[in-house]
């Protein structure tokens, strides 16, 4: 698959303009992730693509979020689709955020990001220098919330590295019904949360 390349996206968001949510809906999400993002939160979504998963936590009271993703024609959308909410969207590469400073985000939540790095070539170094950023741009005592297909023992070994300076929870969450499928197949996502030190 070519989930990693701003080709495939591009070609896939000027095909499919609707809204599509990655995995989980925030109002899901929320019961198990509610107390770690607040009002007063500084929030990346990292790789937002065209979820409303920023506009959500907009509404919901989060004043200071930036969305990015690598498709400039699903940031184009996104900014349509804002109106007057004072929301930032950006073309911006997760392997490539070396213009954000320092403890910049109380939040940076992913939802299949990583999953889609994982899906192309390089793959370890892409996830490598995402994971990279955003424990540096993460702020003291601060969260990178990763959502996923994938069972600890597929991510942990990427997320529970030292250098990047953060303790590790591993949760999961039931799939939304309508993802049902074959009894071979995990009924569940994976959270993963990485508390910055």
């Amino acid at each position: 698959m070519s989930y990693h390349l701003a080709e495939y996206w591009n070609e896939r968001y000027t095909k499919d303009t609707e809204p599509f949510e990655w995995y989980q809906k925030w109002k899901d999400l929320k019961p198990l992730l509610g107390n770690l993002v607040c009002k007063e939160s500084r929030v990346l979504v990292l790789g937002c693509g065209s979820s409303n998963l920023s506009f959500d936590l907009y509404d919901e009271g989060v004043k200071s979020i930036d969305s990015i993703d690598i498709s400039q024609v699903v940031v184009n959308q996104l900014n349509d689709r804002k109106g007057d909410r004072n929301m930032n969207f950006y073309v911006r590469d997760s392997t490539d955020m070396g213009e954000t400073p320092d403890a910049t985000y109380d939040i940076i939540i992913d939802k299949a990001t990583i999953d889609s790095l994982l899906c192309g070539e390089g793959a370890r170094q892409k996830v490598n220098d995402t994971l990279s950023h955003c424990s540096r741009i993460l702020k003291a005592g601060g969260s990178l919330i990763s959502i996923s297909y994938a069972q600890p023992d597929m991510r942990l070994l990427f997320f529970d590295q030292e250098g990047y300076k953060w303790t590790v929870e591993s949760k999961s969450i039931e799939k939304p019904k309508l993802l049902e499928s074959s009894a071979s197949v995990p009924d569940h996502h994976y959270i993963y949360i990485m508390k910055r030190s």
